[in-house]
């Protein structure tokens, strides 16, 4: 699973080299023979008794593999030493146990990381997100700090459909939108490039046309091809207004107002576009719910290490507080990525993220966006306690 203790690793190693040796009795040999080796001793008798002080007895090797066991594991520092032997002869080693998992961890291996964000056209301005900027300049100091190799890089991604254009009239919809369109642009090719840098997208698909095609290729799905209803094959959809539905043409943003057609009061506002939602396989999120000047809403993480090596993380607010709200969860985010193969990619990790956000009563009469975001977390169940999800894509023909 993507959420690991260090004793779920470690018992995930142990159960598999059991299953290579045939036996916890088996695996206490190797051990044995690991640490001898390293040290140059002669191999001691697999009989000896009393038994060899850097040996694990495998009662004690069965305990520490399986995690349901309540008991703690006592290992002495010999012990530890055998266990290492044994780990380093098979390329890994303790370190790799109790190191910290982390998406980002995952992320910069590759040494090169390009953030991707939506931008609007305004006559001779470009104009960004405040929220996307903050959400950029957070993972990047995040990036940056203990890590002095890793080169990060931003590119803008210009949004085609969503924005009113710079005369101010009703923005209308654009149509025949494919890959194609964005086949000359520089983020377009580092997707297309085996060697290129893992990524980093921000925002929904409202936002950014690079959300769109990115979950596409994780989820191997045509993008740009909207879903009449809920579709199983995907894990989430983003539930918006019933006008920004028709002319964004996505694969991922469903028409709010039909899938929500039975709660009333929340489907009229999602119809009036003042409220958005996530929607599951399993739950509806649907925000905003108000209370006293605060409201809670909701985005997505996705991540996913493609067959070339390289990571994709997808951080989308259904608002760019949100956007925010999920990367700060991410910085925080103790998780792997599962490592992909020659063949094919890794499955899709993905969750919802909640989040709480207010406007201070003291600066409603302040310019400029007055939100801020309290608090986030993670949204978890009992059938899925960390709130993380794996998610793998069908194969078929694109």
């Amino acid at each position: 699973m993507a959420v690991a203790s260090f004793r779920e690793e470690l018992g995930k190693i142990l159960r598999e080299q059991k299953k290579r040796v045939g036996s916890y009795a088996n695996l206490s040999k190797e051990i044995v023979i690991a640490y001898e080796k390293l040290h140059e001793i002669p191999f001691s008798s697999p009989k000896q008794s009393p038994p060899v002080p850097y040996g694990i007895d495998r009662r004690k090797l069965t305990a520490l593999a399986d995690i349901q066991f309540a008991t703690n594991v006592t290992l002495s520092m010999l012990e530890l030493e055998g266990l290492e032997a044994f780990l380093n002869q098979r390329g890994t080693g303790l370190k790799d146990v109790f190191e910290v998992k982390s998406f980002l961890k995952d992320l910069v291996k590759s040494g090169r990381v390009m953030f991707l964000y939506g931008v609007q056209p305004r006559l001779h301005l470009t104009v960004a997100s405040n929220w996307d900027l903050r959400s950029l300049a957070l993972l990047m100091n995040e990036l940056s700090r203990g890590r002095s190799g890793v080169r990060p890089f931003m590119v803008e991604v210009f949004n085609l459909v969503s924005n009113a254009n710079s005369a101010g009239r009703r923005p209308v919809k654009t149509p025949d939108l494919t890959p194609k369109t964005f086949k000359d642009e520089e983020w377009f090719r580092g997707l297309r490039n085996v060697d290129g840098p893992s990524i980093v997208c921000l925002g929904s698909p409202v936002s950014c046309h690079a959300t769109e095609i990115i979950l596409a290729e994780m989820m191997n799905v045509k993008p740009f091809t909207p879903r009449p209803s809920v579709d199983d094959d995907l894990p989430f959809h983003f539930l918006v207004s019933p006008d920004l539905s028709e002319r964004l043409n996505s694969t991922f943003c469903l028409n709010g107002h039909e899938v929500l057609k039975g709660v009333k009061k929340t489907s009229d506002e999602v119809y009036k576009g003042n409220a958005w939602g996530i929607k599951t396989k399993g739950d509806t999120f649907k925000g905003p719910r108000r209370k006293k000047g605060e409201w809670t809403n909701h985005g997505i993480i996705a991540a996913q290490r493609r067959r070339t090596g390289q990571v994709w993380i997808v951080v989308a607010g259904v608002s760019g507080p949100m956007t925010l709200a999920a990367a700060r969860h991410l910085t925080s985010l103790v998780a792997s990525i599962p490592k992909s193969s020659s063949t094919g990619h890794s499955p899709v990790i993905w969750g919802v993220v909640g989040g709480v956000i207010r406007i201070d009563p003291k600066k409603t009469n302040k310019e400029g966006d007055q939100r801020e975001v309290l608090a986030e977390r993670m949204e978890d169940s009992v059938e899925c306690p960390t709130g993380l999800r794996e998610f793998t894509p069908k194969k078929r023909g694109r």
